[in-house]
């Protein structure tokens, strides 16, 4: 059970490239979400971009890895700013978001709680990896993700940022995500 302040994102890796893997977190509670700053280190989920900050968009390294996380059984209630955001400053495969639960968003408007997944590049403008989910399965994968009781999927087109789902990704990574 996290009891969520203001600042800071409950599951967080990110803020420069890493190597990780086989990483399982499972049942957590998010109660009292006060969390109201909206910058990229914000959301229930967090991948936060280079902690040198906007000019640091170039320090994403393709030869790092992260891979195989499942992130599962995620309830938040109260008023929530966003549910991720997803900055990939490393190659990514196989991550796995299972049975997330919203409440409901807060009063901030949606251009504000809108989640982001965007794939970061080197100095050499080299972008990282991300893997192919609608064919091999080997992207980001949302799977029974709710807002207020309503199932998120891309079949049902809930997912855009101005809908239900908040979901305001980088359409470069279309094939690299999805929603079910």
């Amino acid at each position: 059970m996290v009891w969520k302040l203001e600042n800071g994102p409950v599951i967080q890796w990110g803020w420069t490239p890493r190597n990780i893997g086989q990483v399982r977190v499972n049942g957590i509670d998010v109660i009292h979400n006060r969390l109201h700053r909206d910058d990229h280190n914000a959301c229930i989920i967090n991948s936060a971009k280079h902690y040198l900050g906007p000019a640091s968009n170039v320090l994403a390294d393709p030869q790092a890895l992260v891979s195989d996380i499942v992130l599962s059984n995620i309830r938040s209630e109260g008023m929530n700013l966003c549910a991720m955001r997803l900055y990939a400053l490393s190659s990514w495969w196989n991550i796995h978001i299972e049975n997330l639960w919203i409440d409901s968003w807060n009063g901030l408007g949606s251009a504000r709680q809108a989640s982001r997944f965007k794939a970061l590049s080197n100095a050499a403008g080299l972008s990282v990896l991300i893997g192919n989910e609608l064919r091999g399965h080997s992207g980001l994968s949302i799977l029974n993700y709710r807002v207020a009781g309503e199932r998120i999927t891309k079949e049902a087109g809930n997912w855009r940022a101005d809908g239900p789902g908040r979901l305001d990704f980088d359409p470069v990574l279309w094939k690299r995500w999805n929603a079910q």
